[in-house]
């Protein structure tokens, strides 16, 4: 039997060669108090891989889903970082933390705001400084635009902070772990602030999967679009206005300088193809 599926074709005949069976023992034991006896592989069903289990008191059917191949991939690591965030946010607002609060600021805007008003004359900084200066030209009105939104946002956010909450900052990619026993952890808490509950929610994935599992976690109320859309903004501020600081400065075409410009591409304001 196959499932085809996002264009990937894929045998349930046969259990899948990246899932350790040890690993769904170690989750049926933590999360669901199952201690198998014995998992045997069920070739069965129409796309997911399915497990008999015998327990010590009972016998279990357990299904085990691949959300890669069915475009989630993405989402399922933004579900268990839902669940993560939605506990360090209702546990904060319990035991309020001592942190940061948050101010808003863009690092480094001073640097994008000078590049701006410096469009006149050569950028001879090194390899990429010219080629920087052409971009910012060609879009500068939407870099503006980009910061009066930001502004318009940031002041109707700082009217209230009744339901700011602990948040983390980057909640995804390699901040989220899985240790041996299949728990996850968020790690590298140096951006940790008190702020709006968007500020971690801007970062569970594309969908709305992790967003409704969030919200149904910690029992709140919708994201609100306009402080997701304050840190979409603040985010692709703050990586141009970071490498407009380092393409003005002496610099070389060195691997670190390559990798900020395919960034700086990908972040800038207004470009085509800018995730922006």
């Amino acid at each position: 039997m196959t499932c085809c599926a996002a264009n990937v074709v894929v045998r349930v005949k046969a259990p899948p060669l990246d899932l350790d069976a040890d690993l769904i023992e170690r989750v049926l034991d933590r999360h669901w108090g199952i201690g198998t006896a014995e998992l045997r592989y069920l070739p069965v069903g129409f796309g997911d891989h399915h497990w008999h289990v015998n327990a010590a008191r009972d016998n279990y059917f357990v299904t085990v889903r691949d959300l890669r191949l069915d475009g989630r991939a993405q989402d399922a690591d933004g579900v268990i970082a839902a669940g993560l965030v939605a506990r360090l946010h209702v546990a904060s607002r319990e035991r309020p933390a001592a942190a940061v609060v948050e101010d808003f600021r863009i690092p480094h805007r001073s640097a994008l705001e000078a590049s701006l008003t410096d469009l006149e004359r050569p950028w001879h900084t090194g390899p990429f400084g010219e080629q920087a200066r052409a971009e910012v030209v060609a879009h500068q009105a939407a870099i503006q635009s980009a910061l009066e939104q930001y502004d318009t946002l940031v002041a109707a956010a700082g009217t209230s902070s009744r339901d700011w909450c602990l948040t983390h900052g980057e909640p995804s990619g390699a901040n989220l772990v899985q240790d041996q026993t299949g728990a996850h952890y968020l790690v590298d808490w140096e951006s940790a602030r008190v702020a709006p509950p968007e500020r971690d929610l801007v970062d569970l994935g594309s969908s709305d999967w992790a967003l409704d599992h969030y919200r149904q976690l910690a029992e709140s109320p919708p994201a609100r679009t306009d402080l997701l859309r304050l840190y979409r903004l603040w985010y692709a501020l703050a990586e141009t206005s970071v490498y407009l600081l380092q393409f003005r400065a002496s610099h070389t075409a060195d691997d670190n300088m390559v990798e900020s410009w395919q960034n700086f591409l990908t972040f800038l304001p207004g470009r085509q193809g800018s995730v922006f």
